[in-house]
Order: structure tokens, then C-alpha cells, then sequence
């Protein structure tokens, strides 16, 4: 009894730290053709909202 309750203590956290580490995805380049100081919004479709956006400086 007592090994099962450890292995799943144990999976619960190996969960638990798996799901909380952050996904981070750099991206960069050069935009051509925009005002300086306009918004860049970045999204999978033109479709769907916007996941994130920068300002062109």
C-alpha cells in the first residue's frame, strides 16, 4: 500500500511540474511596408483572435 501511495504522489507531482513549465516561443524579423509605431498582431489564422502582438518601433 504505502509504494503505490508513493508512485502516485510521485506522478501527481511529475504532472503538476510538467503542466506549471512555460512555453515560450521567440520570434523575429523584419516587417517592411507599416508606419513606425503601429501594432503587429501575431495569430495562427486570420481567422482566429490574436495570440500576442508587438509595437513596430
Amino acid at each position: 500500500m504505502t509504494n503505490t501511495k508513493t508512485i502516485t504522489l510521485q506522478l501527481i507531482f511529475l504532472i503538476f511540474c510538467s503542466s506549471s513549465m512555460a512555453h515560450t516561443l521567440d520570434i523575429s524579423g523584419k516587417v517592411q511596408g507599416i508606419q513606425e509605431g503601429s501594432w503587429i498582431y501575431v495569430s495562427r489564422s486570420a481567422q482566429e483572435k490574436a495570440l500576442d502582438s508587438a509595437k513596430n518601433n
